[in-house]
């Protein structure tokens, strides 16, 4: 029985650590625009993910809800983050291809 106690009370223990979507997020605090490709890894560690349209290169770490978050570089700088700088990235590439 105590064993038991004991490995249940570890798990929930081990269940209550931060994720690595809560670093992440707190880690997006500290980025600022201008930033250098490299610093921003510093901060963030390497992405989970990476995609490259034209000039822009977009780092891509997990945050709240589990989603990935974009972080737009161009030419070697943080332009910014977020959902919106990879939808308009995407749509810019896909006019210039049509064309």
């Amino acid at each position: 029985m105590i064993r038991i106690f004991a490995l249940m009370a570890s798990l929930l223990i081990a269940g209550c650590g931060p994720t690595t979507n809560n670093i992440n997020n707190s880690k997006i605090d500290k980025l600022q625009v201008g930033m250098t490709r490299e610093e921003v890894i510093a901060i963030m560690g390497n992405p989970e993910k990476r995609e490259v349209y034209g000039r822009t290169e977009f780092l891509m770490y997990t945050t709240g809800n589990f989603t990935l978050t974009p972080i737009a570089i161009v030419d070697g700088r943080l332009l910014g983050w977020g959902r919106r700088y990879y939808d308009d990235t995407i749509k810019a590439n896909a006019t210039v291809r049509q064309r």
